[in-house]
């Protein structure tokens, strides 16, 4: 079902921060990056 919900998205949904912290530094950032999205200059991103 996730993945029929991301494939109707339109526009990337980027994740700039995770509990106030940049989400590129974040504990969190290998679980983003196994759920499909990419790391970015901004944050991690999934189109």
């Amino acid at each position: 079902m996730l993945t029929a919900a991301l494939a109707a998205l339109t526009r990337p949904v980027t994740i700039e921060r995770v509990n106030g912290h940049p989400a590129l530094t974040s504990p969190l950032g290998p679980h983003l990056e196994t759920a499909g999205f990419h790391p970015t200059p901004k944050g991690y991103r999934i189109r």
